[in-house]
């Protein structure tokens, strides 16, 4: 992945001290540092994935103005980036490392159940008034848009049955096992996102609607909880953006269950590919938020200019 560079004026001390800082920061404070010194620069040089993974895009570039110009260069290869960018893979060792994930929540909310159990009641009042906020800062081109929350999430309230922090922990533990029992297929299985949200309705009763809104849900307990280590929960953060996107596109998206990994094809190491077929998925939010877009193909440039009336 391209490094980020900044171009700023020399001036600023404090643009002098974060680029030192950046330079010398460990790969956890990285990621924060760039997203305070992106909104000082000028000039911002950094790869697609920056502004089209929503798992980056959404700590580094979802304040960019929306009178900045994007400029994608040498953007042959811009499909690839976004059809990977919210294609999703999950192992078995994926699933292990999320249900440890799951207990860790379990214990945490406890804990804070007991001792300070107004932090998650404010929680559990924000998530019955709905995401009025994310949407409001979406409709006045606050942030940039997430496709993995898609705006008609956000003018719902979260469903009744996830809404409790100990309600929402135990509902994620049994998607993580449906999906251990998917991944016990001894052939080669091809679903649609419907197909798939029909099975596990059948099997375990788990409805579509409250599978729509883990990505955010999850992301709010996280939040709520204050949790020192909050990159551990990488694992479970996959399921629950899965969980989201193949209960949100019906089209688009394919998912194949494969009993062998192509690196071993002799060992048995199930492997689930959700993939985006539909690139337009993940660059859409770019050309809805930014006045100028423009791609460059090696000698062909593609420009893209709404005025700033329309």
């Amino acid at each position: 992945m391209r490094p980020l560079m900044l171009m700023v004026k020399r001036k600023s001390l404090l643009l002098e001290s974060i680029i030192w800082k950046l330079e010398r920061a460990k790969d956890g404070v990285r990621i924060i540092l760039r997203g305070h010194a992106i909104y000082h620069a000028n000039i911002v040089v950094y790869s697609y994935h920056y502004l089209l993974d929503p798992k980056i895009a959404d700590l580094v570039s979802k304040e960019l103005e929306k009178t900045s110009v994007v400029v994608f260069d040498e953007a042959h290869n811009i499909d690839n980036v976004c059809i990977e960018a919210l294609s999703v893979t999950i192992s078995r060792r994926t699933l292990d490392r999320s249900h440890a994930n799951v207990e860790s929540l379990a214990r945490t909310v406890k804990n804070i159940k007991q001792k300070d159990s107004d932090k998650l009641r404010q929680e559990y009042n924000r998530l019955v008034q709905g995401l009025r906020d994310a949407s409001v800062a979406r409709e006045t081109d606050v942030v940039l848009s997430n496709p993995v929350l898609p705006d008609e999430i956000l003018e719902e309230a979260v469903p009744g049955n996830i809404r409790q922090a100990e309600h929402f922990v135990n509902f994620m533990r049994r998607f993580i096992e449906y999906l251990k029992t998917r991944l016990r297929a001894q052939h080669v299985v091809q679903e649609s996102p419907p197909s798939f949200l029909q099975h596990i309705f059948q099997q375990v009763c788990i409805e579509r609607k409250p599978l729509r809104f883990c990505a955010e849900r999850l992301s709010s307990l996280l939040y709520t909880l204050e949790l020192p280590d909050v990159q551990d929960y990488g694992p479970l953060t996959l399921i629950a953006n899965f969980a989201t996107l193949v209960s949100t596109y019906s089209k688009g998206f394919t998912l194949i269950i494969e009993p062998f990994d192509d690196r071993t094809p002799t060992i048995p190491n199930p492997i689930l590919h959700f993939s985006c077929m539909d690139a337009s998925i993940a660059i859409k939010p770019v050309f809805d938020r930014f006045q100028s877009v423009c791609h460059h193909i090696r000698d062909i440039v593609a420009n893209r200019h709404v005025s700033q009336d329309s």
